[in-house]
C-alpha cells in the first residue's frame, strides 16, 4: 500500500501513517500517492463548497512559508490542505487537472525536482 510522508509529530519527524502536511491526520491511501491526492482533493471539494472556481490548487517547497505568503495577501486559508508529492512531476500533473476543471491557480512557478514538493489548495 502506498504511503505519504506528513510533517506532523511534534519533533517535525516523518508521519508515514498520514498524507496531508500541517498535522493533518489522514489515513494511507491504498492506490498510487498521485491518484490518493487527486482523489482526497475531490473529496475535500465536495465536502466544502463544489465549486472548483472557488478554490485555488499551488504547488511549493515550503507550504507553512507559501501558507502564510497567502495569509498576508489577505486570502482565506481556512480551508487550506496540502500534500506531499512523489514528484514535481506528479505535482504538476495533480495541478494542471483542477485548473482545467476550473480552480485558480498557475502552472508557472520556479521549483526544483531534487527538492520535495507539496500540492496545496484552499
Amino acid at each position: 500500500m502506498a504511503t505519504g510522508i506528513a510533517y506532523s509529530d511534534a519533533n517535525g519527524k516523518p508521519s508515514p501513517s498520514t498524507m496531508a502536511c500541517g498535522g493533518q491526520e489522514l489515513e494511507p491511501f491504498p492506490m498510487s500517492i498521485k491518484q490518493g491526492i487527486a482523489t482526497a482533493i475531490e473529496a475535500k471539494v465536495k465536502a466544502i463548497y463544489d465549486k472548483y472556481a472557488s478554490w485555488r490548487i499551488g504547488l511549493t517547497h515550503d507550504w507553512a512559508d507559501r501558507k502564510k505568503q497567502w495569509e498576508n495577501a489577505g486570502e482565506s486559508v481556512t480551508a487550506w490542505s496540502c500534500w506531499q508529492a512523489d514528484s514535481l512531476s506528479d505535482a504538476q500533473g495533480i495541478e494542471s487537472h483542477f485548473i482545467n476543471k476550473g480552480m485558480k491557480g498557475g502552472t508557472g512557478g520556479n521549483l526544483d525536482s531534487r527538492k520535495t514538493v507539496y500540492v496545496y489548495i484552499f
